[in-house]
């Protein structure tokens, strides 16, 4: 793989990048992972980065850097970088660019203050006056620069805005203000063939006297399927928006098309009653006329269009984990136990109905199709050293649930062809490095093929530093995101 140049950027002194050269093509898997030296070695600290089978590394200079908050982008096209109160970048992983940024103080608690959308195409954050600002990250759209430190003045959108979050398939953020009364679906140029456009937030829609939710909460996992959705979601295109009222909690929706009809949402008689007291969740709309939803133990896919409701139980309990895939047309619910089901615009169906022990499961991971998901098991007879000696990996697909036993490992990306970059683990336990609190210490860097075969990719040396990906109190190792094909 070539690589340009090296090149340095600068942050006032806090923060400076060299690109190092690529090194050996290794056993592949779709995928781009990074991690930070725990060492420091005259000054320097390296940020290594796997890239589909590739080992290269970005050189942090000054003994100041590597700073605690650095964030690998959803869609792995770049990370973001902060250096003190205020400076950051974004490096861009696959044509090497660097945006200089001002961003907003980090916050201590909560949500990280500066989102980036789920397409990977902007930075956002709601400016300390209200207003909403943005820094779209597409290649070519000759964004304007403040004279005294070369950083990017973000695009803006004047007002009193609450929160905001971004499409999974369209430059479009939906931009909550007013009190959450006021909902926009605002456009951000993202191609190249834009930048020639004078550079701005478009309307897409306007929608004002709502009770939306304060802020966009979501559960991921849960012991309970009752327990798991979101209060507001929006469909891949940017143009149709569910959400919960914030006063009653009844469902609302709002088309781009028709905002004018915006308010109640009627859920259809099969939904309602599989629910019953216990109510249904909202887990994502896949289409403008499709969404997913939960209730009564069982995963539902809503299409209003033909006017139909197709429904699939879990028949065993929790912990769940959900995840949105195939950008953002496609849900994936799934119980540590093992069954695994996925719902798109055209169906709904069991991805694998095997059961399998599981404790002590890590977090699982989905290929950007949503048709893999992989999870780790540990040994539940571990010492109180945490040194744990056994484990397991479970693997679902269409062909089914496969357990492969062997020593601990976490896994960290998963391809569409079943391959899975993981690495081997120290402790499950917390554990505390350079002032980080973490979890899951690092041994080596793994690659599992698809038919099975474990392949040693990297020692790991230096041993990676824990840092926060965004404000959460635990630190990551080592960063993950599976690439489409």
């Amino acid at each position: 793989m070539s690589r340009a140049p090296a090149h340095v950027l600068a942050v006032g002194a806090l923060l400076a990048f060299a690109l190092a050269g690529s090194g050996c093509g290794l056993e592949g898997v779709e995928a781009r992972a990074l991690w930070l030296d725990s060492t420091v070695d005259g000054g320097e600290r390296r940020l290594h980065v796997y890239d589909r089978g590739e080992l290269w590394t970005l050189d942090v200079l000054g003994p100041s850097a590597p700073i605690e908050h650095l964030r690998l982008g959803p869609k792995g096209r770049g990370v973001l970088v902060r250096a003190g109160t205020r400076a950051g970048a974004w490096v861009d992983l696959e044509d090497q660019r660097r945006l200089l940024l001002q961003l907003p103080p980090v916050t201590i608690a909560g949500p990280p203050r500066v989102q980036l959308s789920s397409s990977g195409t902007a930075l956002f954050w709601i400016a300390d006056d209200g207003g909403l600002e943005l820094v779209p990250l597409a290649p070519g759209l000759g964004l304007e620069r403040r004279e005294d430190d070369d950083t990017i003045i973000p695009l803006r959108a004047e007002g009193a805005y609450d929160w905001a979050q971004g499409a999974s398939a369209a430059p479009v953020l939906l931009a909550v203000g007013d009190g959450a009364t006021r909902l926009e679906l605002l456009r951000y140029p993202e191609q190249d063939a834009e930048a020639s456009a004078e550079l701005g937030l478009g309307e897409v829609a306007v929608v004002e006297g709502l009770s939306l939710p304060v802020a966009p909460s979501e559960a991921r996992s849960c012991e309970l399927l009752a327990d798991c959705g979101v209060l507001v979601a929006m469909d891949p295109a940017g143009r149709r928006v569910i959400f919960a009222d914030g006063e009653s909690g009844s469902w609302q929706s709002v088309d781009a098309r028709t905002p004018e009809l915006s308010g109640a949402l009627e859920l259809p008689a099969a939904l309602v009653e599989a629910g019953g007291e216990g109510g249904v969740g909202l887990l994502h709309v896949v289409d403008r006329e499709v969404s997913i939803w939960q209730a009564g133990g069982s995963m539902h896919r809503w299409d209003e269009r033909r006017g139909s409701v197709d429904s699939f139980p879990l028949f065993v309990g929790g912990p769940y984990w959900w995840f949105v895939a195939d950008e953002g047309e496609a849900v994936v619910l799934a119980s540590i136990a093992g069954p695994v089901l996925r719902a798109d615009a055209e169906g709904l169906e069991p991805l694998s109905l095997e059961t399998s022990p599981c404790t002590l499961s890590g977090e699982p991971v989905v290929s950007p199709s949503g048709t893999w998901v992989a999870w780790a098991c540990f040994d539940e007879s571990a010492s109180a050293s945490a040194s744990f000696t056994s484990g397991a990996l479970i693997r679902v697909s269409p062909s089914g649930l496969e357990r492969l036993a062997g020593v601990p490992m976490v896994p960290l990306a998963l391809d569409d062809d079943g391959a899975l970059l993981l690495h081997s683990v120290q402790t499950v336990y917390l554990d505390l490095l350079d002032g980080v609190e973490s979890q899951d210490v690092p041994r080596s860097l793994f690659v599992l093929s698809g038919d099975g075969v474990l392949t040693r990719v990297d020692d790991l040396e230096p041993a990676p530093a824990p840092v926060f990906p965004g404000t959460s109190e635990i630190g990551a190792y080592i960063q993950a995101v599976a690439l489409p094909r």
